[in-house]
């Protein structure tokens, strides 16, 4: 970490190394070009400084043109923390915290308070430069996939967190699921986790949720996947409005580059949030007689809603069922191909029972495993060797 001195005072940037240690670089500012207007003078300093994440304003500069100083980093440069080192007040320490100055420490103050403003600035500006990481990534565009079905019982919850585990093997930490089905979502069950909050928690506390507050919410998966349950109980998930689902997806979409939302079934409210907050839609189909129609009206529904922009990728799940239709009866009946088909299988069920999704098995050669395993390619490149990575939990008890 660089800290960069504005004061003409060689004799404080001596004290700092010495409170700093020889881990930190300090260096001074030319003495010629702290004096100019900061507006101008804060882009020659930070071209010759390019390092500098920590900047320390005086001493022996003047209090108002040190706040002018901080007052144009915060504007010109957010990634930078600054410290101000002037006598403080109660006008100073009010005008500083307008200007996000992190700390102000006396001139005369011990190495120790100057550590321990030190400290705090170098937090400030990694949390400043994970967030412009954040929303760099938000530039280029997370993808968020809502997995939809007009009928329960069609295996919406294995695909999504199959999906959610796959998209995990190839980028490990950068993804999310959503349990989106408020009154009796499966996620946890379906991954085996034991979440100590829910989607319930952050709807509560969504005016004032950030990053950080965030992440405690979501439970932790061990192959580096994340979840947000749903609520324990029924009578909280009614609670939760669509306005503060569709803020609280906001706030995940901003953290993760993959976010999966498994919804309930039908086109409730909480289900046309997911869908108008996702770049894809993953829309399943069960391989009986009243499962295509109701699919054939929700596609047609969603296209007099104008839910259009968003690709839609169609599944067919239980396709080998003998139910006296084939695919392409189906595809008829929709007027849109099948993008993937998986097979019905016992090894479906009990992969849920046991909370370990199937592309977390080493069942790679099974058609299911396949067919899970094209589904996530659509959306990500998987590893070459087609594994999707184990939990140590699960190798060790192989």
């Amino acid at each position: 970490m660089s800290v960069l001195l504005l004061t003409p005072d060689e004799g404080f940037g001596t004290r700092v190394r010495s409170a700093l240690g020889p881990d930190t670089t300090v260096e001074l500012a030319d003495a010629d070009v702290i004096d100019e207007d900061p507006r101008f003078a804060i882009p020659t300093i930070m071209t010759q400084h390019a390092s500098a994440q920590v900047v320390v304003v005086g001493p022996d500069i003047g209090v108002q043109h040190a706040l002018d100083y901080a007052h144009e980093f915060d504007l010109q440069r957010p990634d930078v923390s600054v410290i101000l080192c002037v006598p403080a007040s109660a006008d100073v320490l009010s005008e500083a915290l307008h200007a996000g100055v992190r700390d102000v420490v006396d001139p005369l103050a011990g190495d120790e308070r100057i550590l321990e403003a030190y400290k705090r600035a170098t937090e400030a500006a990694a949390r400043a430069r994970s967030k412009s990481t954040v929303e760099e990534r938000n530039d280029r565009g997370s993808t968020v996939i809502a997995v939809a079905s007009p009928k329960g019982g069609s295996g919406k919850t294995t695909i999504a967190t199959n999906l959610a585990v796959g998209l995990a093997a190839a980028a490990p930490g950068q993804v999310a699921i959503v349990d989106l089905d408020l009154q009796f979502g499966d996620v946890a069950t379906a991954l085996q986790l034991m979440p100590e909050h829910s989607i319930a928690d952050a709807a509560r506390t969504v005016a004032s949720l950030d990053a950080m507050s965030l992440k405690v919410l979501l439970t932790h998966h061990p192959i580096d996947l994340y979840a947000l349950c749903a609520p324990d109980s029924p009578a909280d998930g009614e609670r939760i409005t669509a306005a503060q689902t569709a803020e609280v997806l906001r706030l995940v979409q901003r953290e993760f580059r993959y976010v999966v939302i498994d919804t309930t079934a039908g086109l409730g409210e909480q289900t046309l949030v997911a869908l108008e907050a996702a770049t894809d839609f993953v829309l399943i189909c069960a391989m009986d007689v009243p499962g295509v129609r109701s699919f054939r009206t929700t596609l047609i529904t969603l296209d007099e809603i104008g839910l259009t922009a968003a690709p839609r990728h169609i599944v067919l799940t239980r396709a080998d069922a003998r139910v006296g239709l084939n695919v392409e009866d189906i595809e008829r009946t929709i007027g849109r191909p099948i993008d993937v088909t998986v097979p019905s299988t016992r090894a479906v069920p009990l992969s849920m029972n046991q909370g370990m999704p199937i592309l977390q098995t080493e069942q790679r050669r099974s058609a299911v495993h396949q067919a899970l395993t094209r589904l996530t390619g659509r959306f990500v490149d998987l590893p070459s060797s087609g594994a999707i990575a184990q939990p140590r939990r699960w190798r060790r008890r192989r």
